[in-house]
């Protein structure tokens, strides 16, 4: 199931030939991807995407200069991963086969219902590996956390380095139980909160 926070780290490429639909969906997108780009053809939903890092495109069918499927082509020639998701208000069957073959990843009919746009996304993402900035962010994360667990860690040690001549059995068991109270404030997993405390005492 695919997570706020995950869609938050995802840019949206929107094409819809009618300005007036087009704000009003972009708004409601804005709210929701971490970047919104807005088309009002293929055309320049073409050169948008060619420009910019483009997690997902959401576009119209029948547009002027190049229509969804045009768009869809041309992406597809340099782009098979990338999802795709019609929104129209077309039930031609063999539009739609000609769409499918060329790889569209979804189909929304109009008007759009953000709800029923989530639920094609986790169907989307369901079995697709998520983005890289996600998984970038992930390990941001994960590299900050064992900065703060090795900045603990050298911390205790250097200030039993410090105290060594003067260290005594209480001293000690109240470093262990500082460090130990340190990884817990953290939020650190109870075995990495252990290690700590063992850690602590090393000299």
């Amino acid at each position: 199931m695919i997570t706020k926070e995950l869609i938050k780290t995802l840019s949206i490429l929107h094409i819809e030939d009618d300005l007036i639909t087009l704000k009003k969906h972009s708004k409601i997108l804005t709210r929701i991807f971490n970047k919104v780009y807005s088309a009002n053809n293929g055309e320049k939903a073409l050169s948008l995407y060619i420009e910019y890092k483009i997690d997902l495109i959401l576009s119209d069918i029948n547009m002027p200069v190049l229509d969804g499927l045009e768009l869809l082509k041309e992406i597809r020639k340099s782009n098979q991963e990338i999802p795709i998701i019609f929104i129209t208000g077309r039930r031609d069957i063999n539009y739609f086969i000609n769409a499918i073959d060329n790889s569209v990843t979804s189909y929304l009919y109009k008007p759009f219902e953000l709800e029923v746009f989530i639920e094609h996304l986790n169907n989307i993402y369901r079995n697709k590996p998520v983005n890289s900035r996600y998984h970038l962010e992930s390990k941001k994360i994960k590299l900050k956390r064992k900065e703060e667990i090795e900045s603990i860690l050298i911390s205790n040690l250097g200030n039993l380095i410090q105290l060594k001549s003067k260290e005594t059995s209480l001293h000690i068991k109240r470093v262990s139980a500082y460090s130990f109270h340190l990884a817990k404030k953290l939020q650190l997993k109870e075995d990495m909160c252990n290690i700590l405390k063992t850690a602590s005492i090393l000299h």
